[in-house]
């Protein structure tokens, strides 16, 4: 438990997966730094988190208040190679989480909402 990082890099660096356990959430940011830094995750689906985690793309899903399946998740993507995990998520981040897709997507919306009728 290493609380809050100024600079979480190293800490993803040396991590071979992300686990979020959470019983609500919105977007998760922590799974979308994870992600971008390659890092393919385990996390249970509430929220908004199968927007960043894809099941059997990006890394694994588990119901809420199913820790035998979280446990399952977990073990599977231990085991396998989590190299395409791991780009997978970044190119799914990158796609629709980083900086620019994101502006774009919000000037499109401001745009249409500002739009006369």
């Amino acid at each position: 438990m290493l609380g809050p990082l100024a600079d979480p890099a190293a800490l993803y660096r040396a991590a071979d997966l992300l686990l979020l356990t959470s019983d609500s959430e919105g977007v998760p940011g922590v799974l979308i730094e994870a992600a971008l830094a390659a890092v393919p995750a385990v996390a249970t689906d509430v929220g908004w988190v199968s927007d960043v985690v894809r099941p059997g793309e990006t890394g694994l899903l588990a119901p809420p208040g199913d820790p035998a399946a979280l446990a399952a998740a977990l073990r599977t993507l231990l085991a396998a190679d989590r190299t395409r995990y791991a780009a997978a998520a970044r190119a799914h981040a990158l796609a629709h989480f980083d900086l620019a897709p994101v502006t774009t997507a919000w000037q499109h919306l401001l745009r249409e909402v500002a739009r006369p009728r």
